[in-house]
């Protein structure tokens, strides 16, 4: 699985990539730009396989994931991975308070 920099740099490497993504839209895009399977679907509410990916890279996607739903998202990623496989994300399990200020000029 990958993100919208996953085949660029995995694919050359001959990796089977496969993609996620929730937006109809860039489920296209990426379609037509990789020439790779990828999958619609919700974060919220995956349907993977399971013991199916070697890897799952999850970049800036799990922020989008309730607090309270984290674990369970977690699990259904981690049930999708095969045995000794790796499961990356980046730093955005932590949520941290982004404050917000009107404009001024």
């Amino acid at each position: 699985m990958w993100t919208r920099q996953g085949p660029p740099c995995l694919s050359p490497l001959g990796h089977q990539v496969t993609g996620l993504d929730g937006s109809t839209e860039l489920v296209a895009l990426a379609s037509a730009a990789s020439n790779r399977p990828v999958l619609h679907q919700d974060i919220l509410d995956l349907d993977l396989p399971t013991a199916r990916f070697d890897g799952i890279f999850a970049y800036a996607a799990l922020f989008h994931v309730p607090g309270s739903q984290i674990g369970r998202i977690l699990a259904d990623l981690a049930a999708a991975l095969k045995s000794r496989s790796v499961l990356g994300t980046t730093g955005d399990l932590i949520p941290l308070p982004i404050p917000v200020s009107p404009v001024t000029k």
